[in-house]
């Protein structure tokens, strides 16, 4: 019954070991405020800022796998990463074996440690929290360490089938191996690919019911006479039923033990939803939450997440979301929505994902593909009701570029823009404000200006702007109408006086053959260098697939000035970078913008 001391068992205490500092690491200043303090000596922040340099601009934003639809690229950082940890696993099992037997037990014991990852919580948001990581980067931990079981044990079964002695069915041990074998060859399968063959809640509770007769199935396979086989169950059942009793008590907590209610409402193919929380909820922009919709018995067995687009300065009982329409729960609820709006019950947990801190930046670049200005929209909110210095942060500018492909998801988010444009309109603050509201000033004429909001709009075809129709009232429009279209202006307002009369707008739409994510990023940092500021270029993308690679790369130039964070919404793969204007003999550019300028209300000279 003695713990015998070899490569399995400290490879399970290493990796136990790595999960856990992660887990702690934020929490460490807190227990040793010394360490912090030592950290801060010089010349380790110069040292550890070049090492940080170093790894962005040669292994992080050096792309080795391009992205695809159904893949996201891979860096040199994933590539390294992948190879250490499968280099550790077949050391451990080929490094000191005297038999091939003897490797296909090691293998079978790295299996079962390897599964410490995928059981570290109930579901993939709540073990990025945990984590704190990305929910990308928990899904390709969780991706790796399933590709690390499947190999191992593959081998493991190999190994033990070609044995003398084999895998004879009359043994209860090996009925339970069997099971086991097809418990791992169905959890392998993609669930993106099942869930177009099934419904989604029928994958989803499949796979994690698959999961645990996967741990039931291999502890009654394994010898009860050795105590050190079982531990290795027993680590990864004992961190999942941790988990899973405090992710309950959370969400019992968040939900007062009971259902909240929620308003769903159907805009151009979106679900909105106005939910009325239990209990007041802070969700910082850019995080989501995981719902349950009382919608029948299979609404029950599926988790929707839900993006916030709404924010305020403090916890409030009420949000804002929207969803996606997907197969499933989310199509159906769709189509109830055919004949009005609908009362539900609801229960979340969350909000989920990590938060991208903001105070400290001055200038901030935004950039969304698609449906990737939802998440952009509450930054808005945020960052314009800062923009005074609130919270000791003072925005001097915020430059957001959208490449509109769905004029009715750009009639959904027109109330938005147009609430934190009329923010923007605001007088300045006086009172204890006011000091620090004078911080502010244009980089280009040295003077204070009150408005920091400068909109992009970069259309792929020639077509009217994003469905903002003619209307008598101009506040409920994106662009006034006594403004000009199609001018470039800074949002600082920073013009000579006979624009400062024409009132240039801050909102533009260009039609453009592709979108150069190179000179937008270049643009902005010429406003950081010259004259310097205290803090780097702030740029929160959401962007599809095929334009990160491109990001990367015009960020990896300017490194010493920008700073790229990547919100946790991912804008559908099907979004291509071939912007190039269709060829139809019915539509002609200058008729395009002639239409487009008679929406917006601009008179010809």
């Amino acid at each position: 019954m003695d713990l015998e001391l070899n490569n399995v068992l400290i490879y399970g205490i290493c990796l136990s070991s790595c999960l856990l500092l992660k887990i702690l690491l934020p929490y460490l200043p807190l227990v040793c405020p010394l360490l912090l303090e030592l950290v801060k000596c010089p010349p380790l922040p110069r040292v550890g800022r070049s090492t940080t340099l170093w790894t962005y601009k040669y292994l992080i934003y050096r792309t080795v796998v391009r992205a695809r639809r159904w893949c996201g690229g891979w860096s040199r950082f994933d590539v390294l990463l992948l190879v250490m940890y499968l280099a550790a696993n077949i050391s451990c099992t080929l490094i000191g074996v005297s038999s091939v037997l003897e490797a296909g037990a090691r293998a079978g014991a790295l299996c079962l440690c390897n599964m410490l990852p995928l059981f570290a919580a109930p579901s993939l948001s709540f073990a990025a929290d945990i984590l704190q990581v990305s929910l990308r980067d928990q899904r390709r931990l969780h991706v790796l360490a399933g590709v690390a079981v499947v190999l191992l044990a593959a081998f493991h079964v190999t190994v033990s089938a070609a044995s003398s002695e084999g895998y004879p069915l009359t043994d209860v041990k090996n009925v339970s191996a069997f099971g086991a074998i097809i418990c791992i060859g169905s959890l392998s399968l993609p669930i993106g690919f099942l869930s177009r063959l099934l419904p989604f809640e029928l994958v989803s509770t499949g796979h994690h019911l698959l999961a645990l007769t996967l741990v039931g199935t291999t502890w009654h396979h394994l010898p009860s006479k050795h105590l050190q086989p079982r531990l290795y169950i027993y680590v990864v059942a004992g961190a999942y039923a941790l988990a899973l009793a405090a992710h309950g008590v959370w969400a019992s907590y968040r939900n007062k033990l009971w259902f909240s209610r929620a308003r769903l409402t159907e805009q151009y193919g979106l679900i909105h939803m106005n939910l009325h929380s239990r209990r007041k909820l802070a969700a910082e922009p850019g995080q989501y939450l995981n719902m349950w919709i009382i919608e029948g018995v299979r609404s029950i067995l599926q988790v929707t997440p839900l993006l916030v687009v709404s924010w305020a300065p403090e916890a409030t009982d009420e949000a804002e979301l929207i969803l996606q329409v997907r197969q499933g729960l989310t199509r159906k609820l769709l189509k109830s929505l055919e004949y009005g709006d609908n009362t539900v019950r609801v229960a979340y947990s969350g909000p989920h994902g990590p938060t991208i801190p903001t105070d400290k930046h001055e200038y901030f670049l935004l950039l969304a593909t698609g449906s990737g200005i939802l998440p952009m929209l509450p930054f808005l909110k945020k960052l314009v009701s800062h923009r005074h210095g609130h919270r000791r942060s003072c925005t001097r500018r915020v430059r957001l570029v959208w490449r509109v492909e769905d004029e009715g998801l750009a009639d959904v988010v027109e109330k938005y823009i147009n609430s934190a444009l009329e923010e923007d309109d605001k007088p300045p603050p006086s009172g204890e404000y006011a000091e620090i509201a004078k911080l502010r000033h244009c980089l280009n004429c040295g003077g204070r200006h009150d408005e920091i909001l400068d909109l992009t709009f970069y259309m792929k075809r020639p077509c009217k702007p994003p469905a903002y129709e003619a209307s008598t009232a101009p506040t409920e429009k994106l662009v006034k109408p006594e403004q000009e279209a199609l001018q470039s202006v800074h949002a600082s307002g920073c013009t000579d006086a006979d624009a400062e009369k024409k009132k240039k707008p801050r909102a533009r739409f260009k039609l453009v053959e592709d979108l150069d994510f190179g000179a937008i990023v270049g643009d902005e940092t010429k406003l950081v260098k010259n004259p310097p500021v205290r803090a780097p270029l702030l740029v929160i993308a959401a962007i599809a697939r095929p334009f990160r690679e491109e990001l990367t790369e015009a960020v990896r130039a300017h490194l010493q000035s920008v700073i790229l964070r990547f919100a946790e919404f991912e804008p559908p793969a099907e979004t291509k970078k071939e912007g190039k204007l269709p060829k139809d003999e019915n539509i002609n550019i200058d008729m395009a913008k002639q239409v487009r300028d008679d929406i917006m209300g601009k008179t010809s000279p």
